[in-house]
């Protein structure tokens, strides 16, 4: 069976294969992918420093693995295009893609000429051709424009799994903490401009608190696209488990606040002020990862 053929240590790091050892599966005939980069692997190979290595394993007839490097040259060219030059300087794709070359097989020829195209018209970008190996296998999708591109769903499994999980925490614990100083402030404050004071001052702790958890989630972030485990079960499960905390730490405070004239705004700034945050290093994190992959 494929799956005996590359043993479990293969690869030093499946998340950072040598080009010595990308070379020496490129030439095993039904090899697959490791197991650990099932879903990433041609992320991990396509690097605009492997271009010509890309190119040299695609163009050799011999060998047995080349569709998938040259899947691997589209989606190269494809994500240049689709991040404007953010993977990989579009002056410097255009540049290798205008080199001198003898005689390419005629499937890397069309390659060629399609991504030269390509950049210069990139509004004619589409996703399954150029990253879901479209062009590649030969394989047009009718339905590809309703489909769920790759880097977008790691991108919502990453939100979901790291960065909402923290925000609906948040959310909850810091509603229920307002709630409680408004209907039960501590004795050392009177009136209600010191209980209105105590609850800002929770939202301050709210805000400075995300500098922390924040770039804590941006760090695993990055750390897990590096050192990727399957970590799907584990995302579901952390965002289940601190969206159930978050709705009872809710609901705890809407009880609590039922009769009281702040209930929707204490609960609407609890909201919008964790999700805004939750958005803010998120989009860290995204950028961080792209240029990991792109480096």
């Amino acid at each position: 069976m494929a799956q005996d053929i590359i043993p479990a240590d293969f690869f030093a790091d499946a998340a950072n294969p040598t080009d010595a050892e990308i070379e020496r599966w490129a030439y095993i005939p039904g090899a697959h992918y490791p197991s650990e980069m099932e879903q990433d692997w041609d992320l991990m190979v396509t690097k605009p420093a492997r271009a010509d290595l890309l190119e040299r394993l695609a163009s050799d007839l011999a060998c047995p693995n080349r569709d998938f490097f040259l899947s691997c040259l589209y989606l190269l060219v494809g994500d240049a295009v689709r991040t404007n030059g953010s993977t990989w300087p579009l002056a410097d794709a255009r540049d290798w893609l205008s080199r001198e070359r003898p005689h390419p097989p005629e499937d890397v020829a069309l390659f060629l000429t399609r991504s030269k195209h390509l950049i210069a018209h990139p509004g004619e970008f589409d996703y399954h051709k150029w990253c879901g190996g479209g062009h590649a296998y030969g394989v047009e999708s009718a339905d590809s424009a309703d489909a769920i591109p790759a880097e977008d769903s790691t991108r919502l499994k990453e939100l979901l799994g790291i960065y909402l999980p923290v925000s609906h925490l948040f959310t909850g614990f810091f509603a229920q903490q307002s709630a409680q100083c408004l209907t039960q402030p501590p004795s050392n404050v009177t009136g209600p401009s010191g209980s209105d004071m105590m609850c800002l001052g929770i939202f301050v702790i709210n805000t400075l608190l995300w500098i922390p958890a924040g770039f804590g989630c941006v760090i695993f972030q990055v750390r897990r696209f590096r050192s990727p485990a399957t970590g799907k079960h584990a995302d579901t499960a952390r965002h289940l488990v601190s969206a159930s905390i978050g709705l009872l730490l809710l609901f705890v405070s809407w009880q609590t606040l039922r009769d009281h004239s702040l209930l929707w705004t204490i609960i609407g700034i609890a909201v919008v002020l964790n999700l805004l945050a939750c958005g803010f290093f998120f989009m860290i994190g995204c950028t961080l990862r792209s240029r990991k992959r792109a480096s």
